[in-house]
């Protein structure tokens, strides 16, 4: 072969001997080589920009000997691996075959971007990466004014307040807890649930109110589709009060949730339901997280706190029912994150008089982000 048909294109250096080595190209421009070393086979990848960066993707697991092959199929474009096992000397020789999809490579040139972090509960101590504190203000009934599913109680928001206009504040509040009541509508939560996620905000989804209606507001079977999301919390039953039969309900809900990996937050102490909290966690205790409402009496924040040591605190429910003044709401948020609680939430009603300015809350709300 004439000498001038090749022509020099480097070395690679891996961090091993190179015993035998195959390769093929891909459709996105980078190269996959399959290198034995020893008894060990990995497969690397080039990537397909200058400088052209190696990665080890995979070492195939099992011992191997002499020199393989790598090749495509033209029907699926599948690849296929094959490779000698390392067998005894004169024992019969066996050849081990491996594919993948291409499609599923990363290319080294164009790194993934770090997996978001996911809610996670260890210890105690609810983690959504590094953040462990928990603060923020919303509108309660904003998803179902949106859907106009339960229009009786969407009049406790301001009817001109609209859903793209609200979600805009919440992502430049700088708040990283928003809490609302949840939607028959899983696809329309999903959406919201994404668009505060990349805002780096959690988002509790309200299953059930025994106060308002007999049936929780969501899709209970559907609920794993928003816990994946990693940013998600599910608080069950706001607020005993004087409905007994309710405690049944919130268990059974807690224990279809649970069975999706949902984080369930459950408790609800509050004045006017505090025997029938009491009642319920004589009887409960696999929720994930403590809920504690109704922020005037500050004991019900200490009660969930030493009542169920080992679980989280949100104190989820701060509302503006006594004409409260910022200064007093700063206060109270100081307050709920001094005695222990790991969340705060404060409910915004636009559609009631007297109420403060929603940004004005927001702007408080986010000086206790951590």
């Amino acid at each position: 072969m004439p000498e001038e048909l090749w022509h020099p294109a480097g070395t690679i250096d891996f961090p091993m001997p190179v015993h035998d080595a195959v390769g093929i190209p891909s459709d996105n421009h980078t190269i996959h080589n399959i290198i034995r070393y020893g008894k060990k086979v990995d497969h690397w990848v080039r990537g397909s920009v200058s400088p052209f960066p190696w990665e080890k993707l995979y070492t195939l697991p099992g011992n191997y000997q002499g020199c393989g092959y790598i090749l495509r199929f033209t029907k699926d474009g599948n690849y296929l691996i094959g490779w000698p096992k390392l067998t005894p000397e004169g024992a019969n020789g066996k050849l081990v075959t491996w594919w993948a999809k291409p499609s599923l490579f990363p290319d080294p040139s164009h790194p993934s971007p770090p997996p978001l972090p996911k809610l996670v509960v260890s210890g105690g101590v609810l983690r959504w990466g590094d953040t462990i504190q928990f603060a923020g203000a919303s509108d309660r009934c904003a998803l179902i004014k949106e859907t106009e599913e339960y229009p009786d109680i969407a009049l406790w928001s301001d009817p001109n307040y609209k859903l793209a206009e609200y979600e805009n504040d919440l992502i430049e509040s700088g708040i990283n807890y928003v809490r609302h009541i949840g939607s028959m509508n899983t696809q329309f939560m999903i959406d919201h649930v994404l668009r505060m996620r990349a805002a780096g905000i959690v988002v509790e989804i309200e299953v059930y109110d025994p106060n308002l209606i007999p049936n929780p507001f969501v899709n209970l079977s559907e609920m794993w589709k928003l816990a994946i999301l990693g940013n998600t919390l599910f608080d069950v039953g706001n607020e005993f009060r004087a409905y007994e039969p309710a405690i049944g309900m919130v268990k059974s809900i807690c224990d279809q949730l649970l069975l999706q990996n949902c984080l369930v937050g459950a408790g609800a102490w509050s004045a006017p339901g505090q025997g029938y909290s009491q009642t319920f966690h004589n009887e409960y205790n696999k929720h994930t997280y403590e809920t504690a409402h109704r922020h005037w009496v500050e004991s019900h924040w200490r009660i969930a706190l030493d009542y169920l040591p080992h679980k989280p605190v949100m104190a989820n429910e701060i509302f503006n029912l006594t004409n409260m003044s910022l200064a007093a709401v700063e206060s109270l948020f100081g307050r709920i994150f001094q005695v222990g609680c790991q969340g705060g939430q404060y409910y915004h009603w636009g559609g009631l008089p007297d109420q403060l300015a929603f940004k004005d809350v927001l702007d408080v709300a986010s000086k206790f982000v951590n």
